[in-house]
């Protein structure tokens, strides 16, 4: 029955995109047959998936639509395997009996990759794809979705989906805040999530509120309460997910999450807490581990995945003469730098009311870039200071 549970999975999402590329024959069982050919014909002729039905299928539950794709593989698979074994194969029908061998194994093999694989025939629609969203985005210089710093984006081309954007700085010098005031605006156009590895979410929530209502003495406690008394809470309309990252484990939870709650940018304060999926041997090679999974994670998800990091202790004396980390300076490993599309350390100003974005490393544009923004607790304001400065090289 699973192809019952997959074909429910994807008129409730209303995934039509996967119905597509699902092969017609792994549908084995009569009622599969059958709804499968309904499904296909109606969108053939509406252009669009009808109505899942009111009720589950028998023994459904409720998994992403990965999870039954490749079951839906793994059980014909098993069926050709086993047509395989029970063949009787003459000298007059052994070359015809390995080709129809070759062409099932080459088949399940290209359509387990189907997600990840850009056949040649596909490039028209995908280079189509790429071309509409750029041509979409001209205008504010953009590649992924906007920071919220309107200068980051002209010289980074935003948060590209299936990439990993980094900020870096030291503890208690703005990672959090900026990366929440970055959130709260983009939660108002695409669906994001939001992983604290750092803070219980109750304090995630009451910087939010702080920054969406500007309300000023936010370390005061007495003033919080005082500030939020008369505020209407349904004006908070943000299509944001938080999650207490105290429960994911590794890497492996977080694309569980990501899987089930489908955002289009995920933000995973304090990601060099996360445990590897794979073993480690020192912090260094855990470091390396975590960003590079997270990355493989990005690229098969489809995520804009932002993420904070810490600067090490060296980063102190670095900056205090140049005001310019490096890419070493990046707690635990430099890899860091070289699996992102940007890394932006988060560096004091010599005016206490500021601080600077650095352009540490960006694929998309120009590097050692100083981009000035405001770090103003009175008035909570994180936004851009519209000043630019090119970095001496």
């Amino acid at each position: 029955m699973v192809g019952l549970h997959l074909l429910y999975k994807i008129l409730k999402e209303k995934k039509a995109d996967m119905l597509i590329k699902i092969p017609r024959k792994w549908f084995i069982l009569p009622e599969e047959k059958k709804e499968y050919k309904r499904i296909v014909s109606f969108l053939k002729k509406y252009g669009e998936l009808p109505k899942p039905p009111d009720t589950y299928p028998v023994g459904y539950e409720d998994q992403p639509v990965s999870y039954y794709i490749d079951e839906m593989r793994k059980r014909y698979a098993k069926r050709v395997i086993a047509k395989i074994k029970t063949a009787e194969v003459s000298d007059e029908t052994v070359d015809k009996f390995l080709n129809y061998v070759n062409k099932e194994v080459s088949s399940l093999i290209t359509e387990s990759y189907g997600e990840y694989v850009i056949l040649p025939k596909e490039l028209p629609e995908v280079a189509q794809k790429v071309t509409d969203v750029m041509r979409k985005n001209k205008v504010a210089g953009l590649f992924g979705y906007p920071t919220g710093y309107s200068l980051l984006d002209l010289n980074t081309g935003g948060y590209i989906p299936g990439d990993v954007f980094v900020f870096v700085a030291r503890t208690k010098a703005g990672k959090t805040m900026y990366s929440l005031n970055s959130v709260r605006k983009l939660a108002k156009e695409v669906p994001c999530m939001f992983v604290s590895m750092e803070m219980p979410v109750d304090s995630i929530m009451r910087r939010l509120l702080a920054l969406e209502f500007k309300i000023s003495n936010f370390v005061s406690q007495v003033r919080i309460v005082s500030s939020f008394v008369d505020k209407d809470f349904e004006k908070l309309k943000l299509n944001l997910t938080l999650v207490n990252g105290a429960y994911i484990r590794d890497v492996s939870d977080l694309y569980s999450l990501i899987s089930f709650y489908n955002p289009k940018a995920v933000f995973l304060d304090g990601a060099y807490l996360l445990n590897p999926d794979k073993s480690y041997r020192s912090e260094w090679e855990k470091a390396k581990n975590i960003i590079e999974e997270l990355r493989k994670l990005a690229l098969k998800t489809g995520v804009a995945l932002v993420c904070t990091w810490q600067l090490s202790r060296q980063a102190v004396k670095k900056i205090a003469q140049t005001g310019e980390p490096e890419p070493e300076h990046i707690s635990f490993t430099d890899a860091v730098a070289q699996s992102a599309t940007a890394v932006i350390g988060i560096v004091p100003d010599s005016e206490p009311r500021y601080k600077n974005f650095f352009v540490m490393c960006n694929r998309e544009g120009k590097e050692r870039i100083k981009i000035k923004v405001h770090w103003d607790w009175e008035t909570m304001n994180f936004e851009e200071a519209d000043v630019v400065e090119i970095a001496d090289t």
